[in-house]
């Protein structure tokens, strides 16, 4: 029947690497492909300068197609709620704070299981051209908070 994944969490200074991901990851044997409700440290038109404003998401199902927007906000300044909604074989939805951002319709899986997942990893060089880099400059440890985690069935 699809569901609703809703996460609260401050996001990390990403401008020195920092790459924060919610994820939803199809389990064995479902028809479902990757998910990336939002992966932090992407660039944005300014270079690393928005780092910290990007929401990016990426539906790696039908067209392969990714969706980045300046939020206009530092979303590493203070939590913020981040939602994504499933309907099997209609669309995937994502949310900022109840704010509708992004909409894929195309290839949607009609029998999707997902593994939820949250992590905070550093990016290497060879993502250089689309993403912030580690580097010694790096002014100290990187940290993403998330304090709440709700999943929904939906009707």
């Amino acid at each position: 029947s699809g569901g609703y994944v809703q996460f609260r969490a401050k996001m990390p200074d990403c401008r020195y690497g920092a790459w924060p991901g919610l994820w939803l990851m199809p389990t064995a044997g479902s028809d479902g492909s990757e998910f990336d409700l939002h992966e932090g440290g992407f660039y944005g038109t300014t270079g690393d300068a928005t780092a910290n404003r990007i929401l990016h998401s990426h539906w790696f199902g039908g067209n392969n197609v990714q969706h980045g927007t300046d939020t206009g906000i530092d979303l590493s300044a203070s939590s913020h709620v981040y939602g994504v909604e499933y309907r099997p074989g209609q669309s995937w939805k994502v949310y900022l704070d109840g704010s509708l951002k992004f909409t894929w319709t195309d290839g949607v899986s009609t029998n999707a299981g997902y593994e939820l997942i949250i992590d905070l990893a550093m990016a290497g060089p060879q993502t250089a051209g689309w993403h912030t880099v580690a580097s010694p400059q790096h002014p100290g440890a990187a940290w993403m908070y998330v304090d709440d985690v709700q999943i929904y069935r939906l009707p």
